[in-house]
């Protein structure tokens, strides 16, 4: 493949990045599994990286999204049927094209190092969405007695790191603890995830003393990144990805002051807390792509035992909790 081009498959969904080498090789240690060789498939979603002196100015669109990211930066999310911008203030600017499968990232001098990521996220998860896939915010696990994945949502900050790990020390397999992608086109739901390293904040590290010593390298929001590869030996093998049968959903409610309280979820309470952390809403209405996002998600969430969880303090105990439900509602013929 060219040496400025980066060509990855997530199951299907194809994008072919272009941009400078050394941006290239950061993206192709992120995305290391999906790595593939040049098809020449014009299906595949194309990705233009390229640092500017200036950024075109954000669009008139309705907006989808705005805050403050991790980095500090505002960003704005403006987004139409045909077409999404992402404007970082005075750092980057990244368009893309739903109708064409085309998308263009500017980057301010300096810029990749805090951005590059973000923004290549938004376009992976165009590119799922044209095959089918949906990317969504959330960890996945495998029960390893019924070989079952695990879905757990919460928003970011409500535990699905500290969660994961708890799960994955016994009786689970970790594939992420924040971005996993859901099939819809599936006789049964389909999920996997996209391996990254974890923000650990030094409360989890608190809660589960067997990870062992940190370096004193927390950050402004006491969290500090691990790659998975210092984790295997404390919770076992990273789970390669490969798409597998959804067992159970689980959602992350507020912490329990005795013992774990696994409750079973009204399904329509559950869709709705899964909404609204991982489709875009905008004043205007739905984008037909948040509608079928939102449908995909419903069914989902049809087709699956749903809890939410109060996790108590000893989460030792907490993977024997999952696991039994999980077993139970298996066994039980709550799935096929």
């Amino acid at each position: 493949m060219p040496d400025n081009r980066l060509n990855l498959d997530f199951f299907g969904a194809r994008l072919t990045i272009e941009g400078k080498p050394d941006w290239l090789d950061t993206l192709a240690v992120s995305f290391a599994p999906f790595v593939a060789r040049e098809t020449g498939d014009p299906a595949s979603f194309f990705l233009k990286l390229r640092e500017t002196d200036s950024l075109a100015p954000p669009p008139d669109m309705p907006v989808t999204w705005d805050g403050t990211l991790p980095e500090g930066h505002y960003s704005t999310i403006y987004e139409s049927d045909e077409e999404a911008v992402q404007y970082v203030e005075n750092s980057a600017r990244l368009h893309i094209s739903y109708e064409t499968g085309r998308s263009e990232s500017q980057l301010m001098p300096g810029a990749w190092r805090h951005f590059h990521l973000l923004s290549i996220f938004l376009v992976v998860s165009a590119a799922m969405t044209k095959s089918g896939l949906h990317l969504l915010h959330a960890a996945c696990l495998t029960h390893d007695a019924t070989g079952r994945d695990l879905l757990i949502f919460v928003k970011s900050g409500g535990g699905k790191t500290t969660t994961s790990l708890s799960l994955a020390h016994k009786g689970f397999t970790l594939s992420t603890d924040d971005a996993s992608v859901l099939h819809d086109n599936a006789d049964w739901p389909l999920v996997w995830g996209i391996p990254r390293a974890m923000k650990v904040h030094f409360n989890t590290a608190r809660l589960l003393p067997w990870l062992g010593e940190f370096p004193d390298a927390w950050n402004r929001f006491g969290e500090q990144s691990v790659p998975l590869s210092q984790l295997e030996g404390l919770i076992g093998m990273i789970d390669a990805p490969r798409p597998n049968k959804l067992g159970t959903i689980v959602f992350l409610g507020d912490r329990s002051s005795g013992d774990h309280v696994l409750r079973p979820m009204p399904k329509g309470d559950a869709l709705v807390a899964i909404a609204h952390d991982n489709v875009a809403w905008r004043p205007a209405g739905m984008t037909q792509r948040a509608q079928d996002r939102f449908s995909a998600l419903a069914t989902m969430v049809a087709s699956v035992p749903t809890f939410e969880l109060s996790a108590g303090e000893n989460l030792d105990t907490l993977p024997d909790v999952i696991s039994s439900a999980m077993t139970d509602t298996l066994t039980a013929g709550a799935e096929r």
